[in-house]
């Protein structure tokens, strides 16, 4: 493997790619059934040095698969225009602006008070490949309701679903990141950490 491969290059090809594929849809392989995911993903390539957050409420799942750019959440931040604490309000009854944006129904954290409670940081030290868009309408258990994500104004007013970075089997890679900042409050945090890792919309954020 040279320097410039993908650590996680075997994931985006064939016979894995489909599997993958799927994931990133939100297909579950086995049974069809669909919780969310991106609409369009498109594979992109990750450089190290890249600084990805990620929101989760199980302190033992840091290393999920769902992640997101500092500047992507800052058009977020933006758009809401509300700091802290306002921009936290309904995050425990599953209503908050991270639910709503993000298509995270409040069930698939067990409908725990601190779902999506907390976030994190991770520099990349390797390249990666990753699938990257806007993300889907989340079905529920039955496949009868849809938690259809809310858009946002860009800064250059585009009117768009907020981008997701998904890293398929993230845990798998532990020894390629730099854990920044791990298990702090969205409440609290969120907003400071995204002023202090925003530099810019990366080469694929175009």
């Amino acid at each position: 493997m040279t320097s410039t491969t993908a650590v996680n290059a075997h994931l985006f090809q064939d016979p894995t790619l489909k599997l993958t594929y799927l994931k990133v849809r939100g297909f579950d392989s086995k049974s069809g059934a669909r919780s969310g995911g991106i609409k369009d993903p498109v594979v992109v390539d990750l450089a190290p040095g890249l600084v990805l957050l990620r929101t989760y409420h199980d302190p033992r799942r840091f290393f999920g698969e769902w992640w997101f750019t500092p500047h992507e959440m800052k058009q977020v931040i933006d758009y809401f225009a509300r700091g802290e604490p306002a921009f936290a309000e309904g995050r425990p009854q599953g209503k908050g602006i991270l639910q709503a944006t993000f298509a995270v129904r409040h069930e698939w954290g067990g409908n725990s008070p601190n779902h999506l409670g907390l976030v994190g940081a991770v520099r990349l030290t390797a390249p990666f490949k990753a699938f990257f868009g806007e993300g889907d309408s989340a079905p529920d258990a039955s496949q009868k309701t849809n938690l259809k994500p809310v858009q946002i104004t860009d800064a250059v007013n585009r009117r768009r679903g907020v981008r997701q970075v998904f890293l398929p089997e993230a845990w798998n890679f532990q020894a390629n990141y730099i854990v920044l900042e791990q298990g702090n409050s969205t409440d609290s945090d969120l907003i400071r950490m995204t002023k202090t890792y925003d530099v810019g919309p990366y080469p694929f954020e175009s």
